[in-house]
């Protein structure tokens, strides 16, 4: 068995590895659960319905209100018969008019609600424009958009701190108290750090792969596979809002995703070599990792650098579509620099770890 295999299959066989990929496990189902149920309140029925209870409720309705409920059984009828583009232009309507409303500079409409108004009203314009069902904004249930989302909202995070407690277990075990233990293998030291690392690697991005196959699965199973042409919310630079189909988004954000787990577990393996210690090393990379991905948001003079931390890149799907971007008023933020950053950081580490390993 060469070295490779070995580190898979003592990996595989640790017990204690199980704890985290369970974690995910319940972590996507139990947020499928949450999401079916909200979506199902939101959903374009629901929320017609809700509207048209509440005005049949007042006992003389005025002529807007009759125009209102017209409206919302225009909705639902339209919605049940799954006559998409239908219901969609009578939101159109209604929210094209309430735009209108609010751009009039005597209605004093304020700053914050003229933006939601205009975002419904592009949404709606692209839903209008492609006919596909109606997905809630931020609870998707269908297979398409629903591992899209959990690549977005879980990997970052959650899904990091699960790659950074196997892959420094992994790396950890091949030491004896601070002697390397594995050194003593038969093979080179570009060998042996090339299989740890590959090993790593085949860790990081099988756990990914059943990420997205669990979501993929849940979705397509109870709601069908949705459609990739789905419009998602997207921001540009001197563009601003605009939206443009799911399936544009799945190839690079695919790419920046796995370039973001080889320089995980590159820096985890350069860490080892250092520390030699399992949690000092587990430690340490949720401080260099995790840490400034939780960070940036929130912290103005991070924010100025995120293009250079390639933490930044694992927000993929945020990348990619440029909301992260528009949320830190950053636009240097893109799928080009992603590649550049993290390109340059994997070529950096990789340089530390055969300079290093030389020394030691």
């Amino acid at each position: 068995m060469n070295y490779f295999k070995f580190l898979l299959k003592k990996s595989l066989n640790n017990k204690f590895n199980l704890i985290p990929v369970l974690m995910l496990i319940v972590t996507i189902i139990l947020m499928f659960i949450l999401n079916a149920g909200t979506a199902k309140n939101l959903s374009l029925q629901a929320v017609a319905q809700n509207k048209l209870t509440q005005i049949t409720a007042q006992p003389d309705a005025p002529a807007d209100d009759k125009r209102q409920i017209a409206e919302a059984k225009g909705i639902i009828s339209a919605a049940n018969q799954g006559n998409w583009a239908q219901a969609y232009q009578l939101i159109s309507k209604s929210v094209t008019s309430d735009l209108m409303v609010a751009n009039d500079p005597k209605s004093g409409t304020p700053t914050e609600l003229r933006a939601v108004i205009e975002h419904d009203y592009k949404m709606f314009a692209a839903l209008k424009a492609r006919a596909v069902p109606y997905q809630p904004a931020g609870f998707p249930t269908t297979g398409s958009f629903y591992s899209l989302w959990i690549l977005q909202y879980l990997f970052p995070v959650v899904a990091a701190t699960s790659v950074i407690f196997l892959v420094s277990s992994l790396f950890s075990a091949a030491y004896t108290g601070r002697s390397w233990r594995d050194r003593l293998f038969p093979r080179s030291l570009e060998n042996l750090a090339a299989s740890s690392i590959g090993a790593g690697f085949t860790l990081a991005l099988g756990l990914l792969i059943g990420i997205l196959t669990l979501s993929f699965t849940l979705g397509t199973a109870f709601y069908g596979l949705g459609s990739w042409n789905y419009p998602i919310e997207s921001y540009q630079e001197g563009v601003g809002l605009y939206f443009q189909s799911l399936y544009r988004l799945v190839g690079p954000s695919l790419l920046l995703t796995a370039l973001g787990l080889a320089f995980i577990v590159l820096l985890i393996y350069l860490l080892n070599c250092l520390l030699r210690d399992r949690l000092t090393v587990f430690l340490v990379s949720l401080v260099l990792i995790v840490a400034p991905t939780i960070a940036t948001p929130w912290l103005e003079p991070v924010q100025k650098l995120a293009r250079f931390l390639p933490t930044t890149y694992l927000n993929s799907v945020s990348v990619v579509s440029g909301q992260y971007a528009h949320q830190i008023n950053n636009y240097s933020i893109s799928f080009g620099n992603g590649l550049t950053t993290l390109g340059s950081g994997i070529l950096l580490l990789a340089a530390l770890i055969i300079v290093i390993q030389r020394k030691l």
